[in-house]
């Protein structure tokens, strides 16, 4: 399996254990790798990963690396889309968008590895990008966070 693949399925296998009782403030009810469009999510709070491009630079004739510069804080873009919801008032839902992010930025960069995938160097925050509130057209809030991967891998298993 590609290290590319491995990292995806990393990231899937982390989200997958926020709950409630490891100290976490939600219970990830769906985590998909591929993105879910808002008005099919069902089940809050909800997740999925929005996969970005990278500059692949070479190191030797075989090895390369993701982003521009090896001591950058660039790399592959992996965003992480979350849907949560709130009954009560936009306060509510606002809490609400924080706690996840909280969760996600927490689960995530506990381990700058993620469980040793082979050829990680460091996952970086690159953002959070702000609140979707809750709307009449969509009755729930949204974030989403970037986070920048920084890997090394051989040409014939990118």
């Amino acid at each position: 399996m590609s290290v590319r693949k491995n990292i995806i399925n990393a990231f899937i296998t982390k989200l997958r254990t926020i709950k409630t009782d490891d100290g976490y403030n939600n219970d990830i009810k769906h985590v998909s790798k591929d993105f879910i469009d808002p008005s099919r999510v069902s089940e809050f709070p909800t997740t999925c990963l929005l996969i970005g491009d990278t500059n692949y630079i070479p190191l030797t004739s075989s090895r390369y690396t993701s982003g521009d510069a090896r001591n950058a804080i660039d790399g592959w873009p992996i965003s992480v889309i979350s849907y949560v919801r709130a009954e009560s008032d936009d306060e509510a839902l606002n809490d609400a968008i924080e706690n996840i992010n909280e969760d996600v930025i927490k689960c995530i960069l506990a381990d700058h590895t993620l469980g040793n995938v082979a050829g990680i160097k460091n996952v970086y925050l690159a953002a959070v990008l702000g609140h979707i509130p809750a709307g009449d057209e969509m009755p729930f809030g949204a974030s989403q966070i970037i986070f920048l991967v920084k890997y090394d891998f051989e040409k014939d298993s990118p």
